[in-house]
């Protein structure tokens, strides 16, 4: 009886398991501040200019906005606008953003006015409870969140690299997330960072998210890079709308390159995020005449090319923002697998030796539930598309590559362009372009019928 049925009864299977996948949405957003919404405008002519963004965002492939400072009622119409472009928010509402100071009244009345307020707006993915609380006010963060948890509402929390293991032991957090700026400008004392530093930075980060969501079943790890620059003493506006440097200013933080912008994104995938945001849409200060403090200030004028962030204040896209969207689209792709799968630290995919290896990144998963394996790998020449060589063991006998759907090629033969394979192992290559990636899915030999 079963024999008859179980073609029908797989293919069921298959079709339920690709529902549920669907389900299992991963955020790719961005940081969007509402005080640098288009304040200038009003009424009509503003909403018409946010829209124009929340198009280009979902043609971006962006899914969710953390949309950050401003009042509930404020929030709740950017919901209802952003739900035609089939975009959530994480509203982090500016009457509760818990910082170190107490609120003069309650969180219990705070949160019920906010929900209130909200009405019938499309219910956000969770409610942003903070900014970067220092470590001393997590108490403080930890009462704000019960107000929340006590209603059923889910909460999200970005907090600074070494206060993950603080606040997830005290927040009953459902998504944290960690600011991870890894480009200092040129002559900041902080930096500048190496590819190689930068690289270590973001996937300490990441292991510390995910050692600590690990102890905290429903808690999930976001990562948010950074694509933004900060300028410290004086500057000016080009005519264009970029950040010009005067002499005894400086980059705090530089603008990263379009490559750098989806090596960001990928590497937060390498990591084991189940959503990754970019900080941030719109980045914009007055330019000042103080100078900065100490003495790494440039000597001449230098244009950065750049506003503060991913677009302009009159809403111009940067290259950034279209190396984003690409990045995106390819995660997007990808993103059904990933929110089921989990780090695994082997070497069953490892970088081929005897050839360039430009700070690649070549990281093993697995699906725990049914035990097969995928790889993520990533072009570290940030500069030039190239081939990244992989190698696999011999019972890997078929490669699917999840953002493009083709098959991978594998070879045990030995070619001159290459290093010497091995016995043990095949080996393959995916070209990339600068800083990009890819989900790869790894098939094993199975005994076949009949044979042992």
């Amino acid at each position: 009886m079963l024999s008859v049925w179980a073609p029908l009864l797989f293919e069921f299977l298959a079709i339920a398991d690709d529902a549920s996948m669907e389900q299992d949405v991963m955020p790719l957003g961005v940081y969007w501040p509402t005080n640098l919404g288009f304040p200038d405008l009003e009424g009509d002519e503003r909403w018409e200019k946010i829209e124009e963004v929340m198009k280009s965002l979902q043609e971006h492939h962006v899914n969710t906005i953390w949309l950050n400072h401003g009042r509930a009622d404020l929030q709740a119409e950017y919901a209802r606008r952003a739900d035609k472009y089939g975009i959530r928010l994480v509203a982090a509402i500016s009457t509760i953003h818990t910082e170190t100071k107490r609120l003069r009244d309650g969180y219990e009345q705070r949160v019920e006015r906010a929900l209130a307020a909200w009405g019938d707006a499309p219910v956000p993915l969770a409610w942003g409870i903070g900014d970067e609380p220092y470590t001393r006010g997590m108490p403080e963060v930890a009462t704000c969140a019960e107000s929340w948890t006590s209603r059923d509402q889910p909460i999200a929390l970005v907090v600074m690299p070494r206060d993950i293991p603080t606040t997830a032991e005290l927040v009953p957090l459902d998504f944290i997330a960690s600011d991870v700026y890894a480009y200092f400008g040129k002559d900041c004392p902080n930096g500048p960072n190496t590819q190689a530093q930068a690289k270590a930075y973001i996937l300490d980060v990441m292991d510390k998210l995910l050692k600590a969501t690990d102890n905290h079943q429903n808690m999930s790890a976001w990562f948010m890079g950074g694509a933004f620059q900060n300028i410290a003493g004086p500057s000016r506006l080009s005519p264009n709308g970029d950040y010009v440097i005067l002499p005894g200013g400086g980059n705090n933080f530089r603008m990263p390159t379009p490559a750098e912008t989806r090596w960001q994104s990928w590497l937060g995938v390498a990591g084991g995020a189940r959503g990754i945001f970019m900080f941030t849409l719109f980045f914009y200060e007055t330019p000042r005449t103080s100078p900065l403090v100490g003495d790494w200030g440039r000597m001449e004028e230098y244009d950065t090319g750049f506003p503060g962030g991913l677009l302009y204040p009159d809403g111009r896209p940067t290259v950034q923002y279209g190396a984003m969207g690409q990045s995106f689209a390819r995660i997007k792709k990808a993103a059904p697998y990933l929110m089921r799968i989990t780090p695994k630290e082997d070497r069953l995919a490892f970088h081929a030796k005897g050839w360039s290896d430009h700070g690649d990144t070549i990281a093993n998963f697995v699906d725990e539930a049914d035990g097969s394996r995928y790889v993520v790998v990533i072009n570290g020449d940030l500069n030039n598309e190239a081939e990244v060589p992989v190698n696999v063991p011999k019972r890997i006998e078929r490669i699917e590559d999840l953002c493009s759907g083709a098959e991978v090629v594998t070879t045990e033969e030995y070619d001159n362009h290459w290093a010497p394979i091995g016995t043990p192992f095949r080996q393959f290559r995916v070209k990339l372009a600068p800083g990009s990636g890819t989900l790869l899915r790894l098939q094993c030999e199975r005994v076949k019928a009949g044979t042992e």
